[in-house]
């Protein structure tokens, strides 16, 4: 898988040794090119997989 939100965890959790990893990242505005201000993307990672 190749997207922000899912590099952000995973480098995450391999810089902390830790279980489980949280990142949030989107678009605030006040302009986003080809997506719409205030688009939210999460991504939770542990050892089970990620959601």
């Amino acid at each position: 898988m190749c997207s922000p939100e899912f590099d952000l965890t995973s480098i995450t959790r391999k810089i902390f040794s830790s279980d489980y990893a949280l990142s949030v990242t989107g678009f605030a505005g006040p302009e986003a090119e080809y997506k719409r201000v205030g688009l939210v993307y999460c991504c939770i990672l542990g050892p089970d997989g990620y959601e």
